[in-house]
Formats: C-alpha cells, sequence, structure tokens
C-alpha cells in the first residue's frame, strides 16, 4: 500500500472514530462497523455488515449500515435481501429515499402487474422518495463515488416508478419527463423503457419515431425470455396497427441496437417508419392494451463490483480538443498524479482522439512512459467519440491482463457521425467498464451520451464545468477503483 493510500486510510480511522466516539457510539462498534464498511468484495461488505447489525442491534449506526445493505444487495442483484433490509431501514427512518425506492421497484415487479392496489401503493411511495431524496445523507465510510453512484441509480429508480405511475394515470407529459430521467441512466432497464415507449407513442403530442426505438429496443432485451415473444408481438402489432409494415418494424429493430441511439440515427434508407408512422394516427384504447404483455423482465444487467484491492487495467481515452494553452497544464497534472500513484500490478495506456484516434502509449504499469506520452499529445479540433471508445475498449478486451477493465473517458460527449456498425460497440462493452469525465458538457445530447456510455458499461459519470473541476472528478473515480492520489 503507498504512503498516501496508508495515510489517508489512517486519517478516516481518526476522523471517523472521534465524531462516532464524541456523538456517543461505543469504540467496539466503531470498530466493526469500521471493519465492515472497509470490505473490499460486496458479499463479503453485506456478510460482515450483517453480523454487525446482529451484534448493535441499538447502535446509531444502524441506518448507515442497513443503507449499505441494501445498495450491495441491489447492486449484486440479491433483490430479496434488498428489499427485506429495505423493510428495516424504513423502520429506522420512515421516510428514508433509499428503502422507499427499493421497495417500490420491487413490490411494482412483483406484484403491482396484478394488483392494482399494491401498484398505486409503489407510485406514492415513488413519489414519497423523491421528496425525502434531497436529504439523503451519506453512509459512514462508503466512498464519494459509490455514493454517488448509489444516488445516480436511486433517481433511476424513483424517477421510473414515478413515471409508470403518471402513465397508468395517462398523464403522458409527465410520465415522459419522469421515464426519459429513468431511462436516461438505465438505458438497459425493459421496464422503464417500455414505460418511456408507450408514453411516447400514446398521448396528445406524441414522438411516435424515437417512441419505437425504444418499444424495439424493449424487444431485443426481452429477446429468448419467457416474456419475450409476447412482447414482441405486440410491439410488431401496434406498430403495424398505426400504418407501419413489416419490413419497417425490421428496420427498427435494427437500429434500437445500441443503448443510447437517438431516434435521428434511423437510416436515411429506411423512410417508411420515419414518415408513414409518424404521420399515422397512433393507437391507443382499450383493445390495443389488452394486448400489452401482462410482464416485463426485471433488468438483466447486474454491475460488478471492482474490488478495490485487485489490479487493474485501464485505458485513459482523451479528447484533444480541451488541451488547449489554457487547459493542458491543469488536465495534465490531474491525469499525470493518477498514474504516478498506480499500484503494483496496475497498468494503463494513452490513447487521444479528435477527428482521429491517436494511440500514444500501450498498457503499461511505468509512469514515466505514460507521463511522456501525455505530455506528447497535440490539440486537435474533432469529435469522433463513439468510434475512438469501440477501438480503445476493444484493444482492452483483447489484451488487458487483469480481469477489471476500465476506460476512463475524457469528454464533452460530442459524437460525429460515424460509418462503423454500432453493434460492435455494445458487444466491446460487455467486458470493459466504460466510467466518463463530462468536461465543458454543452447541451443535453452530449450528457445522455457520456450518461448512456457509463450506465450501458456498468461504469459511473461525472461532470465538470471546468478544468478546475476535473481534478476533484478524476480523484472521485480513481478512488473506486483502489488508487488513490490526493486532492
Amino acid at each position: 500500500m503507498s504512503t498516501v493510500s496508508t495515510f489517508r486510510n489512517c486519517c478516516f480511522l481518526l476522523i471517523f472514530s472521534f465524531a462516532t466516539l464524541s456523538s456517543g457510539y461505543s469504540q467496539s462498534a466503531v470498530d466493526s462497523y469500521t471493519s465492515a464498511v472497509r470490505q473490499t468484495r460486496i458479499d463479503n461488505r453485506m456478510a460482515a455488515m450483517e453480523q454487525f447489525l446482529a451484534a448493535n442491534p441499538n447502535s446509531n449506526l444502524r441506518r448507515d449500515a442497513l443503507e449499505v445493505l441494501v445498495w450491495d444487495a441491489l447492486e449484486s442483484g440479491h433483490r430479496d435481501r434488498a428489499q427485506a433490509h429495505a423493510e428495516e431501514l424504513l423502520q429506522v427512518d420512515s421516510q428514508n429515499a433509499l428503502a422507499l425506492g427499493v421497495i417500490a421497484e420491487t413490490e411494482a415487479e412483483t406484484r403491482g402487474r396484478t394488483d392494482r392496489k399494491v401498484a398505486l401503493q409503489a407510485f406514492r411511495m415513488a413519489k414519497d422518495g423523491i421528496r425525502s431524496y434531497p436529504s439523503l445523507r451519506h453512509p459512514e465510510g462508503m466512498s464519494e463515488g459509490e455514493f454517488m453512484l448509489l444516488q445516480r441509480q436511486l433517481v433511476a429508480i424513483l424517477d421510473g416508478e414515478a413515471g409508470l405511475g403518471y402513465l397508468a394515470d395517462k398523464d403522458y407529459d409527465t410520465a415522459r419527463n419522469y421515464l426519459r430521467s429513468s431511462v436516461g441512466i438505465r438505458p438497459l432497464d425493459p421496464r422503464y423503457l417500455y414505460g418511456l415507449a408507450l408514453a411516447l407513442i400514446d398521448g396528445k403530442n406524441p414522438n411516435v419515431l424515437e417512441g419505437y426505438i425504444y418499444l424495439a429496443r424493449v424487444v431485443n432485451l426481452t429477446r429468448g425470455s419467457a416474456a419475450g415473444a409476447q412482447i414482441a408481438e405486440f410491439a410488431q402489432h401496434k406498430f403495424e396497427k398505426a400504418g407501419g409494415s413489416d419490413a419497417g418494424w425490421n428496420q427498427y429493430l435494427a437500429a434500437a441496437v445500441v443503448p443510447g441511439m437517438p431516434a435521428q440515427s434511423l437510416p436515411q434508407s429506411t423512410p417508411e417508419p420515419a414518415t408513414t408512422v409518424a404521420s399515422a394516427a397512433p393507437a391507443s384504447g382499450p383493445e390495443d392494451r389488452s394486448e400489452a404483455p401482462s410482464e416485463i423482465p426485471a433488468p438483466a444487467f447486474k454491475r460488478e463490483y471492482v474490488a478495490r484491492n485487485e489490479p487493474v487495467s485501464m485505458g485513459i481515452l482523451l479528447q484533444t480538443e480541451h488541451l488547449n494553452k489554457e487547459n493542458r497544464k491543469q488536465i495534465l497534472d490531474a491525469l499525470t498524479d493518477m498514474v504516478r500513484h498506480l499500484r503494483n500490478d496496475d497498468e494503463v495506456f494513452i490513447m487521444a482522439y479528435g477527428k482521429k484516434l491517436d494511440f500514444e502509449q500501450d498498457l503499461t504499469g511505468n509512469p514515466k512512459l505514460l507521463e511522456d506520452a501525455m505530455n506528447q499529445i497535440k490539440p486537435e479540433a474533432g469529435s469522433a467519440l463513439l468510434d475512438a471508445v469501440a477501438f480503445a475498449a476493444g484493444h482492452l478486451e483483447r489484451i488487458a491482463t487483469n480481469k477489471n477493465r476500465l476506460l476512463l473517458v475524457i469528454s464533452d460527449g460530442r459524437n460525429s457521425p460515424s460509418k462503423n456498425n454500432p453493434l460492435a460497440l455494445s458487444q466491446k462493452l460487455n467486458t470493459v467498464r466504460v466510467d466518463c469525465i463530462g468536461l465543458d458538457v454543452d447541451g443535453d445530447a452530449g450528457r445522455r451520451q457520456l450518461e448512456s456510455l457509463a450506465a450501458y458499461s456498468g461504469g459511473q459519470v461525472t461532470f465538470a464545468n471546468d478544468t478546475s473541476q476535473l481534478r476533484n472528478a478524476a480523484v472521485q473515480m480513481a478512488e473506486g477503483i483502489g488508487i488513490e492520489f490526493p486532492n
């Protein structure tokens, strides 16, 4: 462990112990909680935190411990355990946004499809959670980066469940707003995608072009599942009833492969869905809804928990347009400090992109080589973001020696048109996690592009309004994989 890492851990223990003891916590409970929250593997942290709760049922740290448990169970796919701990948490804090969100989502998924009372209760809990979300407190000992990820996933849940509730009430405009927020964070969640698709297709002022893209994506995501055939049949029937053709629907299915692809990315050679369907009155009403699938599967996506004590193979992909005279030093200083604090067996490569991709340095653990490579990068206009991500992720997939594979993208989110097959990118992101730092992002399109890249791969995204904020963003990102360097 590096001197900086040891110093920071000691500081954490001293500050945490002082604060908790001065608030009436027992030293044994503090030690037990600290040991539990610092476990690097998710299953070990859950087991240790459950042992802490069993041994300290009346501890003032109970709420923090339950929040950590709910989050870990949710992220590792143990949905029953997440709900059980959320119910315990609600007894401690009746307006806890995390507990309200997890229970609302779980109940709506399991019983809300057939029980209207359960669905209404989930809707109310989601709205309560949205109101109480601003008061959500950072659990003791959880890293800033992880808490940021928790907050984003909770926003996706609360907004998603609220959106589905408004959709059931046929308040389509409100449903669209909430579900857009949710899908921006969870582009692979079939329930929220399906809800957004219907909200866009039905009601006043529909956006059927975008709506059918999302509906086609649900079909692609659920293909091969128990409900997949019913979903596919319903979606195609709804499309054709609105004036589309069988061939047109197949073109939508082909265009809906990559999460985050906007509707205007439909091929120019497929005008029929864009014109015929957009001009046709959207199908809605009792007959159409009666054919809707009774079950949309829970999301298959599950984030891999990157153990902080395991080495990482990382690519740094930097948009060179920002390396102008004013910004260059701050950007490179932050990245240089990061690579100077690599651990044993960590390895990093450096790529830069503008109109084209430049491979500056292949995977190495030598910080001097990485620093020299970054200093050689020249500023260049251009925004070939997705092409650069596809190449960099593919390179990591091919040659990385560590199972933890991370691509850190520093970009404004703009993307120039590409001739490459977007399916190739989605396949590469199955094994490579993408963390994004949005720098000087101008507009919703760039923000959504970075959010979709991160969410699809199980990564996280943070935004910096200027280069002075970039260092803090880099510290948070590095902290999430155990690389620590000073602010």
